[in-house]
């Protein structure tokens, strides 16, 4: 399996303070989405082309 695909199919959130050694990603789908959504505004912010969003398997919709 492609160790990036891995990476993009689930999220990596992780609570720095309780689990500094990462071994518990956070399961919040409210906190996934808030910064999902941060995520594309700064893509969109520094006009990241499309191929960025793809990669990432975010929507396009955004880009007009």
């Amino acid at each position: 399996m492609n160790p990036i695909g891995e990476l993009i199919k689930h999220n990596r959130i992780y609570n720095l303070r309780e689990d500094y050694r990462q071994e518990r990603p956070v399961q919040d789908p409210v906190l996934e989405q808030k910064l999902v959504a941060a995520l594309m505004n700064e893509l969109v912010r520094h006009d990241a082309p499309e191929e960025q969003f793809i990669r990432l398997g975010l929507s396009t919709d955004v880009l007009g």
